[in-house]
């Protein structure tokens, strides 16, 4: 596995219904170049708010088969991916940032020269009533999602943002952790920084 850098590379985790999708949104729409927000590639078809590449599993076996991922993972009974050109865009020194699952992180911060990790975190009340608002699962599916144990415990999260308030000052806190990447290259060791923010899907 070749490694990724010099610049930058941001991976956003948080729960499902956290929030992520709309924060990036706004934040790749505030920083326009500034950063290259990477879509992934998943074995579902686009729903509202979402920004990915549909394929079935078929097709996503064959594209892993050809190299065309810098990683991939499953959760959920979906397989995920990142397409390899995220690695020429931080070889180019660009500020990358991925929507990333928690099972996925430790191979990229193993691999990148300068990762950088914020967790979007929500409460469970909030997190069920946004599951429920998308529409994508049924109830108990709902509560697996909500029960499932963290991937990838050993990780730290360089910044948190409690995404409790409104889309504008999620979208801000995000802005200004990605931009903290860029100057603050070397990661984080002590207890992540915790900001409140706020955004509803």
């Amino acid at each position: 596995m070749s490694r990724i850098g010099p610049g930058p590379l941001v991976a956003v985790v948080g729960g499902s219904g956290a929030g992520k999708d709309t924060l990036l949104a706004g934040a790749r729409d505030a920083l326009g170049e500034e950063m290259v927000l990477v879509r992934r590639t998943i074995t579902r078809p686009r729903g509202p708010g979402e920004d990915h590449d549909p394929v079935s599993e078929e097709e996503f076996r064959h594209l892993a088969a050809a190299g065309a991922f810098c990683t991939h993972w499953s959760a959920h009974g979906l397989l995920y991916g990142l397409p390899i050109s995220l690695e020429e865009e931080a070889r180019a020194d660009r500020t990358v940032v991925v929507n990333a699952s928690r099972s996925a992180v430790p191979d990229l911060v193993a691999r990148s020269e300068r990762p950088w990790v914020i967790r979007v975190s929500v409460s469970p009340e909030v997190r069920a009533a946004r599951l429920r608002e998308r529409g994508r699962e049924d109830e108990a599916d709902i509560a697996a999602r909500l029960a499932r144990a963290d991937p990838a415990p050993a990780v730290r999260a360089d910044l948190e943002i409690v995404n409790d308030r409104s889309i504008d000052a999620g979208v801000s806190a995000l802005v200004a952790g990605i931009r903290a990447a860029r100057v603050r290259p070397a990661r984080i060791r002590s207890a992540p920084q915790r900001l409140g923010s706020g955004a509803r899907r």
